[in-house]
Parts: structure tokens; sequence; C-alpha cells
């Protein structure tokens, strides 16, 4: 008897117990869902290229489970892509969510339409018992020129590109040997993940003061504007001869520019008022190449700002190389200089390192020396030479470096580097210390800096790309 009322005991409870947990008798059709967001927005979308990935969160803040009986997109569109907790659709029925739970739903947008600007909006709809709710979606549209990697819009010969709409590059692009690109003042550049600008012929980028030319990634949402890595570079291969960038901006890649062996007694690469920055490798890499730079800034790269390598010829004059990579550890300086190879038979290959000058010019950054020297073993192939520079070097050999009137090791500080801003500080060591005569021998080039500022009045020009002016400073 005893055992029976133990057994009748156990079963009057588990169903007292199993009856609070029936659905039918617990899910509340009449409360409603919370949104981390009501407008999911999608920033400047190119046509025809998938967006970066939104998402928000859905909550049930009531005490109650409830009971989503349907999501969905409203007008069903073929431009927007939905992951609905975890599931890759635009729409589910019966979702169950307990009470103080929530679901992740994350949105996708790609524009197809011939218009030059506009709107592709939708809405993410949540059937209950109690009503709809809604989320709205909006993604801005911006037509481009698609260059094709993967068909003839790819395959370059002689054109030029203006600025009425920017160009997008996709699986990369090539400029076919002997023909040319012209690229004028104001055009926006816009290059996919994975692709790259391929150049045997010849590069001409006109930029200007007031309209740079900018070659970027395509991400254009807030989080993209500094972020590295974003597209590969650009590659002036063998056989190239007589590029010019003139007043430009490329950021955000991996390779910032490659310059290979040179085609003509002529620079391969003459790099006038540009910016190199946020690079994942390096800004700048001339391999056995001759090139020509001046008034340009090349910051920010996860392993070398400037890579001279193979041997070459190549002349800096007011320029700023400046290192603050913060994104993973760096161990290799702003400046990288050699004059030879290994083989893939092992064998020292050593190229004529005919002439490097800096002058006027700044090699700086976080690093505690910004400048290594790698020659060849009893190698008399090695020229350089810095004059009127500011120079962060570690080397004890420094007392061997050659140079003229340079300001080695001191203690240094740009206006804001943490913000990307490498103009002079108040009071700058480099201010004032440049060689005037420079001027002199490149006026067309040298008198203003890289804000279009002009140089020549005072006492001599300061060193690197920026002139401080202190009646222009805040």
């Amino acid at each position: 008897m005893k055992s029976f009322r133990f057994i009748l005991y156990f079963i009057v409870v588990s169903t007292i117990i199993t009856s609070c947990f029936l659905p039918e008798n617990n899910f509340d059709g009449n409360v409603k869902l919370s949104f981390s967001t009501d407008t999911v927005h999608f920033d400047t979308v190119f046509v025809g290229i998938g967006s970066a990935t939104q998402h928000f969160k859905v909550y049930n803040h009531n005490e109650k489970p409830l009971i989503i009986n349907k999501i969905y997109l409203a007008e069903n569109s073929n431009n927007y892509r939905l992951n609905i907790d975890g599931k890759a659709t635009n729409a589910v029925s019966d979702i169950a969510l307990a009470a103080g739970d929530s679901i992740y739903i994350f949105v996708e947008v790609t524009i197809n339409t011939d218009l030059d600007q506009l709107v592709e909006s939708d809405s993410i709809v949540f059937e209950l018992d109690a009503g709809k709710q809604d989320v709205k979606l909006y993604a801005f549209g911006q037509n481009v020129h698609l260059i094709n990697g993967n068909d003839s819009s790819g395959y370059i010969n002689t054109q030029t590109w203006t600025n009425q709409r920017p160009y997008l590059i996709y699986n990369s692009m090539l400029v076919l040997p002997d023909q040319l690109l012209t690229i004028e003042e104001g055009t926006e550049i816009y290059v996919h993940t994975k692709s790259r600008l391929y150049v045997q012929g010849s590069l001409i980028v006109n930029g200007t003061a007031e309209n740079p030319v900018i070659f970027t990634g395509d991400r254009l949402e807030e989080w993209y504007e500094n972020a590295p890595g974003q597209w590969t570079g650009i590659w002036l291969m063998a056989g190239s001869k007589d590029n010019l960038i003139n007043w430009a901006i490329i950021k955000n890649g991996i390779e910032g520019l490659i310059v290979d062996t040179v085609a003509s007694e002529k620079p391969t690469l003459t790099l006038l008022n540009s910016k190199i920055e946020n690079m994942n490798s390096f800004g700048l890499l001339g391999r056995g190449a001759h090139i020509f730079a001046a008034n340009t800034l090349i910051a920010n790269c996860g392993q070398i700002c400037v890579g001279l390598i193979w041997g070459g010829e190549y002349e800096f004059y007011h320029c700023t190389l400046a290192n603050y990579w913060s994104y993973f550890p760096r161990q290799a300086p702003a400046l990288f200089i050699n004059n030879y190879y290994v083989d893939n038979n092992n064998y020292l290959q050593i190229r004529s390192l005919s002439k490097v000058i800096f002058e006027n010019s700044i090699i700086y950054g976080g690093l505690p020396g910004e400048l290594a020297l790698d020659s060849a073993p009893v190698s008399q192939q090695f020229n350089y030479q810095f004059n009127h520079c500011l120079i962060k070097y570690d080397n004890e050999s420094i007392l061997f470096l050659k140079q003229t009137n340079s300001l080695l090791n001191p203690v240094f500080h740009f206006k804001d580097q943490r913000n990307y801003d490498y103009q002079l500080d108040t009071l700058s060591l480099a201010k004032d210390k440049g060689n005037p005569k420079l001027l002199g021998v490149y006026p067309n080039i040298l008198l203003n800096d890289l804000n279009n500022n002009w140089r020549n009045k005072d006492i001599a020009p300061d060193i690197g790309a920026y002139e401080r002016d202190e009646s222009l400073q805040n």
C-alpha cells in the first residue's frame, strides 16, 4: 500500500509539473517583439556588387515565451538576402522565442539597376498573433564603370578615365603592353577584394591638389574607411615604362605599388604629391627599378613603407615615411634598401645600386630603428646618400651612415599620428632644417608642399612632405 501511494503521488506531481510546460498553455499571443534597431541602413553600394553584412537582434523582453508565426521580406525582392537564426533564407515560420531570449538576423544587399543614384528599400516583417511588426531596410546605390578581368573590359587598350562615374575593378585588370591608361583628376577607382591593377604598358594619373585621383577598396561603410587589406595593389610590371602618378591617394590595400625593372633610361615611375597609406604589407616596392618621388607621404604599413631592393636607381625629395602600424607586431623598418637576391639555385645575385638619394625627407616610426641598409658581401655597388633628413636609426654603425646635415635619432612627434596626421608638430625639430638649394633644382615640383602650400617663405624649407605654417594652424 505504501508503495502504491508513492507511485500515485509521483504521477500526480509529475502531471502538475509537466502541465506547466505545455506550449498551448504557456505561449503568449498578446505580446510584441523588441529590436536592436528599427532600420538597417547600407551606405553607398555599387551596382551589381554585394554590400558588407549588417545585422540586428530580435528580443523577447516579455515574461513568457512567444511564437513568431512568420518572418519574411515584405517586397520579396531579389536584392536583399537574409540569414535568420542561423538559416540562410528570406522566410521562415513558427519561430519559438523563450522569455528573455533573442535571435540574430543578418542582411546583405545587391543592387542591380542602371540608374546613377537610387535607393533600394524593403522591410523585414514579423507576424505574431497580436499583429505585424517590421524593420526597415534601405540601401543607397551608385552606378559605376565595371572593369571585369573575366571579360574584355578587364584588358585595357589606350584610353582615358574621367570623373563622371567611379570605376570598379573586379577580378583584376591589365593595361596591355605599349598601351596607355590616363586617369583624369577627381576620378575614383574602387577595387574589389583580391583584385589588382596590372600595368604592362603605361599609367598616367593626372590628379590635382583640389581633386586627387583615389584608389581604394570597394567597401564604403564607415568601418572600412581606414581598414587595410581590402584589395591587392598596383603592379607596374617588367617592361612598363614612363609611368606618372601625380596627386593620388592610394590606400587600404595589401600592397601599394610594385615597380619592376627598368625599361628605359627615364624613370619607370615618377611619383609626385601623393599619399600611400594603410597597406598590410608595403607601400612602395622598387625591384631593380628607377623611381623619382617627391612631395609624397607613405605611411602605416604592416611591413615596410618603402623597399628598394635588387639594386636600381632612386631619388626621394621632401618625402615623409611614417610607420605607426598597430594591427599586429611589426618587425621590418620603414625603409629597407639592398642590392642583391638569392636565386632558385641558392646563388647570390648582386645587382648594382647605382644611386639612392633621400633629401629633405623624414624616415620615422614606432620601432627603435626605421632604416635598414643591407649590402651584399664585398659589394662596391651600394651607393646611397641622405642629405638634410630626419632619420630614426638604431644601428651601431650609425657613425658610418652616409649622410649630410641630417638629424639622427631625435625625439620627434608628428602633429597627430594616431589620427593619420603626419604634418609637423608645433616647434618641430624638422622645421626650417631642409636644404633650400633643392627648391631651385626642382622648382616646378617642390615649391609647394603636399597641402599645396608655399615652401619658400622663410629661411629654409621644412624637412618632409609638409611645410608647417603657423599662421594656418588652429
